[in-house]
Formats: structure tokens, C-alpha cells, sequence
């Protein structure tokens, strides 16, 4: 979202019953990196879903590939996206 001069990044899986107003508002960047990292536990989880959103596997631990995968991606794309971010944290001016 593009609002006056600036840029704000909105609804990635985040809030969107919001009003507008209310997203575009100045707010703590950590509340937006909270919910980025959350969004990526979300699409682990949704990926081990049927497609009527019920649990895919008959029980907890059943497909321990599939488990591990998750877990493996869940803790990759955390470590990347904190990553890449305390990379742009530490070359902007403070």
C-alpha cells in the first residue's frame, strides 16, 4: 500500500478486517515482523491440511517426514527472515 509518501506493507494473512484507516497508521515495525512470522507458522500448519481444513494425517507423529519438514521449514524461514532483517536494520542509518 502506497499511502502519501511512504510505503506500508498490509494483509499478509495479517488483519484485513481492519479498517483501512486503522492499517495504515504508524505502528511499532515488530508488530509487523510478529505477524510475518507468524504468517509463516500459519502456512506450515495449513500445509499439512486436508482441503476441507482438517487434519491430513490420522494422528500426531503418523507421516514423520511431513513433521520434520515442517519444523525444518518453520525454523529455516524464521532464521532467514531475521536474517535479512537485522541485515537492512544494520545498514540503515540509526
Amino acid at each position: 500500500l502506497v499511502a502519501f509518501d511512504d510505503v506500508v506493507l498490509i494483509d499478509f494473512e495479517g488483519e484485513p478486517a481492519k479498517p483501512l484507516a486503522e492499517r495504515r497508521a504508524k505502528a511499532s515495525p515488530l508488530r509487523d515482523v510478529a505477524g510475518f512470522l507468524r504468517s509463516l507458522d500459519y502456512a506450515s500448519e495449513v500445509s499439512a491440511r486436508g482441503e476441507e481444513g482438517t487434519a491430513a494425517r490420522a494422528g500426531v507423529g503418523v507421516d514423520t517426514h511431513l513433521d520434520e519438514f515442517l519444523v525444518q521449514f518453520r525454523r529455516r524461514s524464521t532464521q532467514a527472515f531475521l536474517d535479512a532483517y537485522h541485515a537492512v536494520l544494520d545498514a540503515s542509518a540509526h
